[in-house]
This record gives structure tokens, sequence and C-alpha cells, in this order.
């Protein structure tokens, strides 16, 4: 599974009710500290087994993952699991699970479940990324609950990144031309120094994305055309540079999408440091990239 179809599993998700399911894209970038809606919803799937627990002891939440009847007795069996959507961090089955429960004992009717899902849950960079490599490349399941050091959602965008390039970033390219368009590649921001910059909170804000394999161009954006996009693009120097097209969540708001990164030009003085612009954020960005090697 490529990284642009295991963002189509958030885009949108299915959310199963009694007659049909209702589609629910996770389509809002989100970082920081959840909203209250996350206590009212555990509250609620506590409340929920409580009340059906008195009447049965024996009594279980039962809920669908990726088609699969799976059960609980209890709201700590599946707490990290629903927080995670709430902080950018969640996987497309924490996701169904959220969804799941916010309708059938959070009492999210059905039609407003998108809008709650704007307003509540989304995507953070690192937490697709590492969602990706974690759940889909190392093949943990959904439940699983990683070791110190994993490259899984939670985990900075340093402890990442270096799990591609290596200790001390050894396996970062310093030539583009090494570029194999078979395959991924991580790439992530560093500060003035080159050094990739973490993210989390309190920190500065880091960034980091991973590529769609095939989906590269040798020479950016070559057009005849002059209209007002291709003139500010020239004006960046966007053109007729190397493009590996990236699969990323941005925000403030964007949420998951597709950008080409253009780099226009490797640092003059820090090592494996290059200097890029995004066709839709053309902003000028410092990076480091890494190829995927491990799976």
């Amino acid at each position: 599974m490529t990284p642009t179809e295991y963002a189509d599993r958030y885009l949108p998700i299915m959310v199963p009710g009694p007659a049909e399911a209702y589609p629910v894209h996770i389509r809002r970038y989100r970082l920081g500290d959840p909203k209250p809606t996350k206590d009212g919803l555990l509250g609620a799937i506590a409340g929920h087994l409580f009340t059906e627990q008195k009447k049965n002891k024996s009594y279980r939440l039962s809920f669908l993952i990726n088609g699969q009847t799976q059960s609980v007795a209890s709201w700590g069996e599946i707490g990290v699991a629903i927080q995670r959507p709430f902080i950018g961090k969640g996987s497309p089955e924490d996701c169904q699970l959220v969804l799941q429960l916010a309708y059938r004992v959070g009492g999210v009717p059905p039609l407003l479940l998108q809008q709650w899902a704007d307003d509540n849950i989304g995507l953070d960079c690192n937490g697709f990324v590492g969602s990706y490599i974690y759940h889909h490349l190392l093949g943990n399941a959904w439940n699983a609950k990683p070791a110190k050091g994993d490259p899984e959602p939670g985990a900075v965008i340093t402890t990442i990144f270096q799990w591609a390039a290596g200790a001390l970033d050894k396996d970062a390219l310093d030539d583009l031309s090494k570029v194999d368009p078979s395959k991924k590649y991580i790439i992530a921001r560093v500060d003035a120094a080159g050094r990739v910059m973490p993210g989390g909170p309190k920190a500065a804000v880091g960034h980091i994305a991973i590529t769609q394999p095939g989906k590269i161009m040798k020479q950016s954006f070559v057009n005849n055309s002059m209209g007002g996009l291709d003139l500010e693009m020239a004006k960046l120097d966007m053109y007729n540079h190397l493009a590996l097209q990236t699969v990323e969540s941005t925000g403030p708001i964007t949420g998951l999408s597709n950008n080409w990164m253009v780099f226009i030009r490797k640092h003059q003085h820090l090592p494996k440091v290059f200097e890029v612009r995004r066709d839709k954020i053309h902003k000028l960005d410092m990076v480091k990239i890494a190829p995927i090697t491990k799976s």
C-alpha cells in the first residue's frame, strides 16, 4: 500500500450504522491538546458500560474495526486509542473506533458526524507518517503498544526520521541524483543549524512528509503558459528542478494532501540540507531527505 492509498483510508472512514455506513472524512489538521469533547466521549463510554454491566455483568461493548467485531469490558482498554484522533495521532482504525462510539454511545447523529469530526479530530504530520510506518510498513496491530524509540504516530519527528536516516542522519541524501523514483523517502524540516526539528509541545513547529513512489519530475513545472501562477512560481525559482510528490498533513487547517515539493537548491553551507518550496505552499523551507529501506 502506497502512502496515497493509506491516506485514502482516512478519506473517508466508513462508520457502520444499522442500515448503512456513513462516510466521514478525516480532513482537518489537528495539533495540540484535545478539546473537552474527548473527555465527554470517554465519560459516555464509561457510563454506558456501567449501566449495561449492572444489568448483565458479562456485557461487552462491541464495535467494528476493518469489518471485524471487537469488544471491551472497560473503557480503559480503548482509552488511549480513543484519545489519539483528538490529538492528531490516530490511525484509520482509531478513527473508526472514535466515530462509531461518538454515534452509538456519544449521541452524535449521523448527519452531524462530519461536522463533529471537523471540529474535534484530525491528523498532524507525524501522526500520519508515523501511522503509515508503524501500522502499515512494520505491520503492528491497531491496538499495539509502541515501545520507546519506535517510529509511531506519537513519536517526535526526529525519532521517525532517524528510523530511516540512521543515527546522526548518516543515510540522509547529500546528492539528489541518487533519488530512486521507485522508492519512498521521508522528508523532514531542519533548523538554521541543519538539525531535524523534533516538534512536540512547546517546541518550534517541525514538519515531516513521505513521498509517493513513482511521482517525480526531474524538471519541475516545465510549462509554456504564462498565467499568474506561472509567473509567481517563476519568480520563486520553482521551474526546472527536481520535484517529488509528498503525502502529508499540513496546518493550520488543510490536513491530508498531496504536494509537489520542489528542491530549489542544495544549501551552501549545511551538509545534506536542501532548500525547497511546495506547489501549494510557496514558503521557502529547509529539509533533509532519507530513503525508506526498512519495512
